[in-house]
């Protein structure tokens, strides 16, 4: 077997940047056990099974979370890595539901968001409603952290100067969002998630007499991607936001379709 992945990513050697991580998950297994109660009487309506929804996503991140660190602590970068991409997923789409179900409070047709509420709730492509395509929470998602990465170097600059301190001479700038992109991490841990050549002959070698340069590309390689296991973690803090409107989603919706109640 090849020994990359075994020391620690960068990330893990920054205290600061451990703390942060330690806090997103911290919330994160909040959000996961957030008791559902309501100040009226929600009954028959889908108030009930909207928060439902909503903090099972929660419930699976913290789950995938837990998975992806114990599967590095005992050596298994692969495994943490596609683990890694399905928490990508669900991140962006629980933040997409929230968005939607935010989105059509607002608009006020209660048939619109029962429609939609249902179409990730149990959407079947055998059924009138479909499901809610991954692709079209991807999408989403790469807005959402655009604009978070965004705001922060608008704010702070700290990106922009550090891309022009470690960008090669005569290389081609990029924005700090494409950069530092949730969907570029995607993109990465989808990569080695399929049994292709990388993902199976690069990486599951027969390791003796390989060629040196060889391996140590190999090495570098899953290096890299226990890096981008952490930060598909990190990446949760995108749905922890998304969450916090959950507070307030039920007086709106009450306040929308319950008037008269």
């Amino acid at each position: 077997m090849l020994e990359g992945g075994q020391g620690p990513a960068t990330i893990e050697t920054l205290t600061l940047a451990m703390e942060r991580l330690s806090g997103i998950k911290a919330e994160l297994n909040s959000w996961a056990t957030t008791e559902i109660s309501f100040e009226f009487n929600p009954k028959g309506t889908h108030l009930f099974s909207i928060l439902e929804l909503a903090y099972g996503y929660a419930k699976r991140c913290d789950d995938f979370t837990r998975s992806i660190e114990s599967l590095i602590a005992s050596g298994h970068i692969v495994p943490a890595t596609i683990v890694g991409r399905a928490l990508i997923e669900t991140i962006a789409m629980g933040s997409f539901f929230i968005s939607e179900m935010d989105r059509l409070t607002a608009h006020g047709k209660l048939e619109n968001l029962e429609k939609r509420f249902t179409s990730f709730w149990g959407g079947s492509k055998q059924a009138a409603i479909k499901p809610v395509h991954v692709n079209d929470a991807l999408r989403h998602f790469e807005e959402v952290d655009a604009k978070y990465v965004r705001y922060l170097d608008e704010k702070y600059g700290v990106f922009t100067v550090l891309f022009k301190a470690l960008r090669k001479p005569g290389a081609e700038p990029e924005l700090p969002e494409q950069t530092l992109s949730a969907m570029k991490n995607y993109d990465f841990l989808s990569e080695i998630s399929h049994p292709n050549g990388l993902g199976v002959q690069f990486i599951y070698p027969y390791v003796d007499g390989m060629d040196g340069k060889i391996k140590a590309t190999a090495n570098a390689l899953l290096d890299r991607y226990r890096f981008q296991a952490l930060m598909a973690i990190f990446q949760c803090h995108h749905l922890n936001s998304a969450l916090e409107t959950t507070t307030t989603l039920p007086g709106r919706y009450r306040e929308a379709f319950m008037k008269d109640r």
